[in-house]
């Protein structure tokens, strides 16, 4: 898919993961949800984030009680602070040479934040093919870049245009 780089909403993301790839709406999963809510936190309030962690203490040597205090304190700040309004979507695909995935799509409804994941639908898998590697990754850019960045963004240099250098810049690393 060549990649449109005008600024597109959520909605009209969420209708391109039904139109592209007939995902459909799920409640969020926990695991999931996790993981898009310490990237938008740390994107988004990295000041916050920084005072939290000074406030509980935070260091990846936390034991398992510290480090889930400090899970319940961000998450209290997303949901009660932010206001963070998560959505999943979830379709099934299978890649060229027969790997087949489950993807994961959460989305921020405020900020547009994406993060799109997924794993494999067989228990017992034989090796996976550099193609269908390369195949899952070019779905999870283009869902990631989808929805551009409007020209304001660029003409200012945003923070959102700089993260989406970056994101075409690792993403082409990667599907080619």
């Amino acid at each position: 898919m060549n990649q449109d780089t005008s600024c597109k909403t959520v909605q009209e993301l969420t209708a391109f993961l039904q139109s592209e790839y007939n995902a459909a709406a799920i409640e969020p999963i926990d695991y999931l949800l996790y993981n898009a809510r310490q990237q938008v936190l740390n994107l988004f309030y990295p000041q916050q984030m920084e005072r939290m962690m000074e406030q509980s203490g935070f260091s990846p040597e936390m034991g398992e009680e510290e480090s889930a205090a400090f899970d319940q304190l961000t998450e209290t700040f997303d949901r009660e602070t932010a206001c963070s309004q998560y959505v999943q979507y979830t379709f099934d695909t299978q890649a060229p040479d027969g790997a087949q995935a489950r993807f994961y799509v959460t989305i921020e409804e405020k900020t547009g934040f994406v993060l799109p994941q997924f794993e494999w639908i067989q228990e017992e898998m034989e090796e996976v093919s550099e193609e269908d590697y390369r195949f899952f990754n070019r779905i999870m850019r283009d869902i990631v870049l989808y929805q551009g960045v409007s020209d304001e963004d660029i003409r200012t240099n945003s923070q959102r245009y700089q993260r989406y250098l970056i994101s075409i810049e690792f993403w082409d690393s990667v599907c080619e």
